[in-house]
């Protein structure tokens, strides 16, 4: 009988060979061994939970509106003289020691459970700190004087241009041409935005509030502030007839549209008025039903020329243009959804959404070259600090054979994949109008 070979411990004869890596050092620190890790994993469980109060048997349980928890249905502990039905919705936390129950905190109407469901999930901060609202209410009002570094844009008639429904305005646009030695070469455009730098400070509360949540939360009828409500809706907002300090660049255009020059600077500016983009569209085809003052109506007409000259550049340079239809939501006094419509696409939308670009193209440019200011007459002693840029990959194979099997019924034609965005733009400019592109 054959003896199976052993391994000899005794080093093999020739060149010396490498020690063979232990492969176990190269895998994740939660997976020990080679064999597949099979047990669930706990998510982590977000402060705050949401669930559905239903039957099972003769108790009240909690069915929790969590995609990781949705199968289980916990315990719940309710507080004094809170009565509970199944179909009602509850806030609660988890209870420290006992596993799969809900310390419930209070009932919540059906229409907003969703909503609530999903904040709580994503762990959005909803209160601030006692602390937060104790800085926020010794903030004073901001006021121009002599001494103040800013620059006093306050007679220019800038406007805010928003929707009906907007609570809060943090932008402001004004325009106007672009004339030097009596000879007109373009288009002077100013975007300012509120500076909330000027309340929210370095190492104040307000700047660990504003960190904590990066970004405003907005849902279907409710928004959930960055800021406290005092800063985002009185504050920082660029309501009419009130100074404002301002972050702003200022911008020239030649006739064709091009960015010739742009600077960033600090500013008071005190809106003129507050515009709605319906007020604009009106403007725009003649109308003034709102009897805007002569000086607003004039700084409209100036920013629709300018948004027609970069219009003209966007186009020129081949840029897709995808009017994707956006839905506007109606609902009940409840707060439940009733219907949803297309909200109407106005060229009052498309021109504070091409300035704002254009604002940011600069801002972009700024990044970049390290210079503030473009003017010839400007210092040139900048150097760029560079920034973060989303560049879009080129489509796979797989999805262009497939856009090509969509197209080719339609009598389209897609672009090869090295095609410029020109080519692409005009392939969705001729799908818009064919019959099937209102479907």
């Amino acid at each position: 009988m054959r003896r199976r070979r052993q391994t000899s411990a005794r080093p093999l004869p020739g060149p010396t060979r490498k020690p063979t890596p232990n492969r176990s050092q190269n895998r994740p620190h939660n997976r020990p061994n080679s064999r597949p890790n099979n047990r669930y994993q706990a998510p982590a469980l977000p402060p705050t939970l949401v669930a559905e109060v239903v039957n099972i048997g003769a108790q009240l349980r909690g069915r929790i509106l969590h995609k990781e928890l949705h199968a289980l249905e916990w315990a719940l502990i309710l507080p004094e003289n809170l009565e509970l039905t199944a179909t009602d919705y509850v806030m609660g936390t988890a209870h420290p020691t006992a596993r799969h129950t809900l310390v419930i905190r209070s009932k919540i109407p059906a229409a907003k459970a969703a909503i609530e469901a999903a904040l709580a999930n994503h762990a959005v901060p909803r209160d601030f700190y006692p602390s937060t609202l104790a800085e926020t209410a010794a903030l004073k009002a901001f006021t121009h004087t002599k001494s103040t570094p800013r620059e006093d844009w306050r007679t220019l008639p800038f406007i805010t241009i928003d929707g009906a429904d907007a609570k809060d305005y943090d932008d402001a646009v004004w325009a106007a041409p672009w004339a030097e030695n009596g000879t007109t070469k373009g288009h002077h455009v100013r975007v300012a935005i509120a500076d909330v730098a000027h309340y929210v400070t370095p190492g104040s509360e307000l700047e660990r509030a504003a960190y904590a949540r990066g970004n405003s939360t907005y849902c279907p009828g409710h928004v959930v502030p960055m800021l406290p409500e005092r800063l985002s809706t009185d504050l920082c907002s660029l309501v009419p007839n009130a100074d404002r300090p301002v972050l702003a660049a200022e911008l020239w255009l030649d006739e064709t549209g091009t960015l010739k020059h742009y600077r960033f600077t600090r500013a008071t500016i005190h809106s003129a008025a507050r515009c709605t983009y319906t007020q604009v569209q009106m403007v725009l085809e003649g109308a003034n039903p709102t009897k805007l003052p002569t000086a607003v109506l004039q700084n409209i007409r100036h920013l629709n020329a300018a948004f027609l000259a970069c219009l003209n550049a966007r186009t020129a340079r081949g840029a897709i243009s995808l009017e994707v239809p956006e839905l506007e939501l109606t609902f009940t006094p409840e707060g439940l959804v009733c219907g949803a419509t297309p909200r109407p696409r106005l060229s009052a939308h498309m021109l504070i959404e091409e300035l704002m670009i254009t604002a940011n193209v600069a801002a972009a440019t700024a990044l970049m070259n390290g210079a503030a200011d473009t003017r010839p007459q400007a210092s040139r002693k900048h150097k760029g600090v560079g920034g973060l840029y989303r560049v879009h990959a080129q489509p796979t194979r797989e999805k262009l054979e497939a856009l090509k099997l969509v197209l080719a019924p339609l009598g389209f034609t897609a672009p090869a994949p090295t095609a410029r965005p020109a080519a692409w733009a005009a392939l969705a400019n001729k799908m818009q109008t064919h019959p099937s592109a209102p479907t």
